[in-house]
């Protein structure tokens, strides 16, 4: 990155983009397979904080403004239940699994907009389940795979995974990671029209 602060050529920046672009790719990716294996080897350790919600959600959606807006995407965010609350969770997870449901809204979609919603939530004495949503308008998913794209590995088709790149290890990921934060997920989707991924999670309250 210092070599963007420094006097370069045009074709020079661009070929300094295209490394540092391709490193996160590969950081990401290697995150991912360390974090799955963790969960699935038991060892997974959450790392439990203060979160201010709406405020984080924010942050994650900037820092996937960029990516979205390379491709003529807007992300829109919508608080539906109007409180902007301080909950205790981790922020780590909550993170990993908003960033990936986000890039994959991105990856899949060509046009048109992505909603990433703060949909509903029910407080108990110690605790606020909170139902998400990330809704996009991209190329959907058929019926049949839906539940598919889920497990280890699975991409949906040989075509897509040359174009759009990827273990198939993101979505399995979130799903972990949103069972271990006390939530589950289900998809909608119509092929051709887009899909959202619906999920809760649940957060304690602060004491």
């Amino acid at each position: 990155e210092v070599l963007l602060d420094e006097e370069i050529s045009e074709s020079q920046r661009r070929y300094v983009e295209i490394i540092l672009r391709e490193s996160k790719k590969l950081r990401d990716l290697i995150d991912e397979i360390l974090t799955f294996s963790e969960i699935e080897e038991d060892k997974f350790s959450p790392i439990v904080s203060e979160i201010d919600l709406v405020e984080k959600l924010r942050e994650i959606i900037n820092m996937k403004t960029e990516e979205a807006s390379a491709k003529g995407l807007k992300i829109i965010f919508l608080n539906k239940v109007g409180t902007n609350d301080i909950v205790i969770g981790d922020s780590l997870s909550l993170v990993k699994i908003f960033e990936q449901l986000i890039s994959n809204a991105i990856k899949f979609t060509e046009k048109g907009k992505i909603e990433v919603a703060i949909a509903e939530k029910k407080e108990e004495e110690n605790s606020i389940l909170y139902y998400f949503y990330i809704k996009d308008t991209g190329i959907g998913i058929e019926k049949d795979q839906i539940d598919k794209i889920f497990e280890p590995f699975y991409q949906l088709d040989p075509i897509l995974t040359r174009r759009f790149g990827g273990l198939g290890l993101g979505l399995t990921l979130v799903k972990r990671l949103i069972e271990y934060m006390g939530g589950h997920i289900w998809i909608d989707s119509t092929p051709g029209q887009g899909t959202t991924y619906n999920f809760t999670l649940k957060f304690k309250k602060p004491s």
